[in-house]
């Protein structure tokens, strides 16, 4: 991706030519209402075993170079994962990213210590956004992140040409319309501006509801998830529809496979949810045996895109 750029001495930072004014996210457009049943669902006992007990709160998949039934320490997979995440984002430092959907900030503060970046972070669970401010000041973060609450619908607060890069962790399955979403996020990027996406892709047809997106459309909280039951290759037409160029789609189902399995494990007593009907409310447990069964209908994936112009290094 950075080939794609004018070239970028050592030590400098990006910017275009005569940038917009950097401004904060607005949530003066925010529905709590409409995001109620996404809190629910990360606040319910089984998610905060899944990820506050067993991940330390770090929400998303840790990723192994080598394939290993031994998924621990998680932290370490999920620091390597963040590291890709951060390669592929291929930004210089200072240069300024939205992190959206950032949970309780794990990933923020990781890439702005060890990519030096600025980062505006938001997120839509009030635990979380409680959360991440109380981790960035922890780590003594807050000159360069800063955390708002706030819904994927809402972006249009946000000025055009304000961000050098984009990313989200699994985090743009909650978005309602993600096909506005992924044009907006091309919208507040800079000209030649990245973005990197590590989120589920389906490989299904439509109507043809499958594993994981089953589970999930027949549960309560489907309605929050719909990324979930778009069809095959979703993410690169609508990714190219909304403007983005040079998209490419990384595989890393494999290298996730041990975290994958491990919670498929802890999960175990999904059979006695299933049998006796209770899906609707243990929604991730149901998930995980649809998922497990279905695995090969869905894809763990990195998909990097670039606004058309060129990221300008002074």
């Amino acid at each position: 991706m950075s080939s794609t750029n004018a070239p970028n001495p050592p030590g400098t930072v990006p910017t275009v030519v005569s940038p917009p004014a950097v401004e904060s996210p607005t949530t003066s457009q925010f529905n709590d209402a409409e995001y109620k049943a996404i809190g629910d669902q990360y606040n319910s006992i089984e998610s905060r075993i899944a990820w506050d007990w067993l991940c330390g709160g770090n929400r998303h998949f840790a990723y192994y170079d080598q394939p290993t039934r031994w998924p621990f320490p998680i932290s370490a997979g999920q620091k390597r994962m963040q590291a890709k995440l951060l390669e592929v984002l291929d930004l210089l430092p200072g240069s300024h990213v939205l992190d959206a959907g950032c949970g309780d900030g794990h990933v923020a503060i990781d890439l702005a210590q060890s990519g030096k970046l600025r980062i505006t972070a938001f997120d839509v669970v009030d635990r979380h956004v409680e959360n991440a401010r109380r981790n960035v000041a922890a780590a003594g973060l807050q000159d360069k992140i800063t955390v708002e609450k706030l819904g994927f619908e809402s972006l249009n607060g946000i000025p055009e040409g304000t961000y050098d890069g984009v990313y989200t962790s699994e985090a743009l399955l909650h978005a309602t319309d993600t096909e506005r979403v992924l044009t907006e996020f091309l919208r507040v990027l800079k000209p030649g501006g990245h973005m990197v996406l590590h989120e589920y892709h389906n490989d299904f047809m439509d109507g043809d509801l499958i594993g994981f997106p089953r589970a999930i459309a027949r549960a309560p909280v489907g309605q929050n998830v719909p990324a979930f039951t778009r069809a095959k290759m979703f993410f690169e037409g609508v990714m190219e529809k909304a403007g983005f160029e040079s998209v490419v789609v990384r595989n890393y189902s494999d290298n996730i496979e041990p975290m994958a399995r491990l919670l498929n494990i802890s999960a175990m007593w999904r059979r006695v949810v299933m049998g006796l009907r209770l899906q609707r409310f243990f929604p991730n447990t149901a998930a995980r045996e649809e998922g497990y069964v279905g695995q090969q209908h869905w894809a763990y994936v990195s998909i990097s895109g670039r606004k058309p112009g060129v990221l300008r290094w002074l």
